[in-house]
């Protein structure tokens, strides 16, 4: 539904005066705006031109396109995919099931009961706006993915030369030089101070994912264990 308007915009297509004239009035009074068109025709050039609609009212039985032929048009040329619900004078289990196959969202049977046809237009625009909430959702999820890939590839890259250096600290820290140890002590601090953050970084990234392989290496531990407590 377009978000940025109060009322949903319904479009009516019926080559039936009356009717069109009878659901501007009824629909109405249920807080939409109405606009018509009289054939499927007029449909497809109006939707080539206005894409504001948020739901399609669509007659089967018109002259010229039908109102299955009228869908399949705006499914497949037009590329559109707002919510269509269609009406129809009778029962046809075979045209129900040739609109649903191709995405069709609803059937009403004439004579229209106002108060059915709103309940279904609600429903169908409850559906919609689900529907894109999820798909918005599984974007945003992959993005957010992509860039965590990213954060643990580079923290892999970043660590390893850190552990090396770590490592050649530990070699070089017997100095006897008190003011050498305490330097050599600060940077190694530090680059486990980095390393820890990495180590966290990763950790979020393989708890938001659990479906991905491999552990997570604990630098931090690792470079404990190799320069050893000061004595």
């Amino acid at each position: 539904m377009n978000e940025e308007k109060q009322k949903p915009i319904v479009l009516v297509v019926d080559d039936d005066e009356a009717i069109r004239a009878l659901l501007v009035h009824q629909l109405s009074r249920f807080n939409y705006e109405v606009l018509t068109v009289e054939s499927g025709e007029k449909a497809l050039e109006f939707l080539q031109k206005d894409q504001r609609v948020d739901l399609i009212l669509l007659d089967q039985m018109m002259k010229g396109y039908d109102g299955l032929s009228t869908f399949i048009k705006i499914r497949e040329e037009l590329l559109l995919t707002l919510p269509v619900i269609m009406m129809t004078a009778y029962s046809s289990l075979e045209l129900a099931l040739a609109f649903m196959k191709l995405s069709g969202n609803d059937f009403i049977q004439k004579p229209l009961n106002i108060h059915i046809l709103d309940v279904k237009i609600q429903q169908v625009l409850e559906a919609v706006a689900s529907h894109k909430k999820i798909q918005d959702f599984e974007k945003e999820k992959a993005e957010l993915a992509g860039l965590l890939l990213t954060a643990d590839t580079l923290s892999h890259t970043i660590r390893t030369p850190l552990n090396t250096i770590i490592t050649a600290l530990a070699l070089i820290q017997g100095s006897e030089n008190d003011k050498i140890k305490g330097n050599l002590q600060k940077a190694v601090d530090e680059i486990e101070r980095v390393i820890d953050s990495l180590n966290k970084a990763t950790a979020l990234h393989k708890i938001n994912y659990p479906g991905e392989t491999g552990e997570i290496l604990d630098l931090n531990n690792l470079s404990k264990k190799e320069i050893g407590d000061e004595k």
